[in-house]
């Protein structure tokens, strides 16, 4: 009797049993040590100090995004004119995508890519020519240049089918991490109805430049308006945290200190060492480096005979940080244009060096951006808007259906950062009134 291939599956407490033998390569490039890194790197980064339990890591969100795709490409093949050998290999590359198109993460994820100056989009795609993932796509028979295009959006037919779900305003990616952040955050909102998300959308064929797109069905309106909604809520109450923020401001202010200080006052360690340097960032600089790494490097710098770096290091791992002062965008521009030499002063003479213990911290957020297909002065591609068909069966942006998308405003959120005890006369500065 021949033996029974044993199955491999994770249990993950969004999506239940997610199998990863089912698609060849699938297992393969989640066993690679690089990949294996992702354990090591917080989803949320600093999230955790403002909600306990979002410590999940990006290995979880990366599984959770290729299960999320698969579903999603199994459903659209379904309906298609595609040879067996045909859906396995889209399967192969979709899949194979979307585990690795965020493999270039860095320390507290994407808290590290300004301080260290780099872009994870940029890492991932050399990470396809790293030897042990190299291996494993050829091996596999899925080309590394077809995952490179579809991460940078030069795609065409079904690879931006591809595309489309995994890096647009709707792609497995978000409708995984709004469901998981939502879950490990212990908020009330990521609801998203993943089973109705999966089945709403086919291909769509006709003489349009969306030929080969998939489209939602015209009922699928208020599905995805409330995933929309989802996101808009989740930026506010969650990503744009102010105290996830001052967490993130404090930690720039650490690498800025420590790249500023030469050998003879700092030694760095070796996996960091290239800070100092002027030369590009590349995988070589990143791929050694995870939450561990930087933690104890701020743990070990805690202590230094810098005064400024060691406090910096202590305010982070104590939880004693810089304290958010909200901002409208005319107190923002009054800062910019002449409040910040008062700030700097009160800062000054509290003993403390405005460089590092003042900080302006500007985020945006667009709920949904809509994409007009009859403007022709409109040059972006429709790869990352959501269509739906109309009641002639023409696809439309979904925007044109939804008062409620039409009405999200874009939404800013500028503040300053300023050390606790300096919140108060920081304050009668910009609010004078």
């Amino acid at each position: 009797m021949p033996q029974r291939r044993k199955e491999v599956f994770v249990r993950d407490p969004i999506h239940g049993l997610i199998r990863l033998d089912s698609i060849p390569v699938v297992k393969d490039l989640v066993d690679m040590s690089v990949f294996q890194r992702l354990r090591r790197i917080q989803q949320l980064g600093f999230s955790s100090m403002t909600y306990p339990s979002a410590t999940h890591t990006r290995f979880s969100h990366s599984i959770g995004t290729m299960n999320v795709f698969r579903r999603i490409l199994n459903h659209l093949m379904e309906n298609e004119d595609l040879s067996p050998a045909r859906k396995t290999e889209l399967l192969k590359l979709g899949c194979a995508t979307a585990l690795l198109h965020d493999i270039g993460h860095g320390p507290f994820s994407h808290v590290s890519e300004k301080p260290l100056n780099f872009k994870h989009e940029t890492i991932s795609k050399q990470l396809l020519d790293h030897s042990e993932v190299a291996e494993v796509l050829d091996r596999h028979h899925v080309k590394r240049l077809r995952i490179a295009r579809i991460i940078s959006g030069t795609v065409t037919r079904f690879e931006a089918l591809i595309r489309q779900f995994v890096s647009s305003q709707l792609d497995a990616d978000r409708l995984d991490y709004l469901m998981r952040d939502a879950y490990f955050a212990g908020v009330g909102f990521g609801n998203i109805d993943l089973d109705r998300m999966v089945n709403i959308f086919e291909v769509f064929h006709g003489r349009s430049e969306l030929n080969g797109y998939a489209v939602g069905l015209g009922k699928s309106r208020y599905t995805i308006e409330s995933y929309i909604i989802t996101r808009h809520m989740m930026y506010q109450e969650v990503y744009y945290h102010k105290t996830t923020r001052g967490c993130e401001v404090l930690f720039r202010k650490i690498i800025d200190r420590a790249r500023m200080l030469n050998e003879r006052r700092l030694r760095l360690p070796p996996e960091l060492e290239f800070i100092r340097e002027p030369n590009q960032v590349t995988w070589e600089d990143i791929l050694p480096l995870d939450d561990v790494v930087v933690t104890s490097a701020i743990r070990q710098w805690s202590k230094s005979n810098d005064m400024i770096l060691a406090d910096l290091c202590k305010r982070l791992l104590e939880r004693r940080l810089l304290k958010a002062i909200e901002l409208t965008r005319d107190e923002h521009i009054e800062y910019a244009e002449g409040l910040n030499a008062r700030i700097d002063q009160i800062v000054r003479e509290a003993g403390l060096d405005p460089q590092y213990y003042v900080g302006i911290d500007h985020s945006s957020e667009t709920p949904y951006e809509p994409y007009p297909l009859t403007s022709p002065e409109d040059r972006r591609s429709p790869i990352s808007n959501v269509f739906i068909y109309n009641q002639r069966g023409i696809p439309e942006d979904v925007s044109v259906h939804s008062e409620v998308l039409r009405a999200l405003p874009r939404h800013y959120n500028d503040r300053l950062f300023v050390p606790k005890e300096l919140v108060g006369p920081c304050n009668a500065v910009i609010h004078r009134d």
